[in-house]
């Protein structure tokens, strides 16, 4: 069996000439090349398909269950004077709170 050897490149784009008939005028097109959601992968091996299909939607007022994003503007309303920021850890995506008294 051989194997598959494949050189992966990002933003490629070019163009061809349809109609050089008028020098003074050339017809191009431009080619683009695209991808799909599960093809793009991050750094921790998950693709944009399996990031973005495992939220579940925009958190409001009183759910707390997991896979929800909050909606900053009710976050800072809800927060707004109750706590400071402690520390980010920027690796794990930790946000640590304090109450302010």
């Amino acid at each position: 069996m051989k194997a598959i050897n494949e050189t992966i490149q990002k933003g490629n784009a070019y163009r061809t000439c349809i109609d050089d008939s008028d020098a003074a005028n050339l017809q191009w097109a431009r080619q683009s090349f695209w991808t799909a959601a599960s093809d793009v992968e991050f750094e921790d091996g998950k693709t944009v398909e399996q990031k973005l299909g495992s939220l579940k939607g925009l958190a409001g007022s009183g759910d707390n269950t997991d896979g929800y994003i909050v909606d900053t503007n009710y976050l800072n309303q809800q927060l707004s004077g109750c706590v400071k920021v402690a520390s980010f850890d920027s690796s794990t995506a930790t946000l640590n709170l304090t109450s302010v008294q």
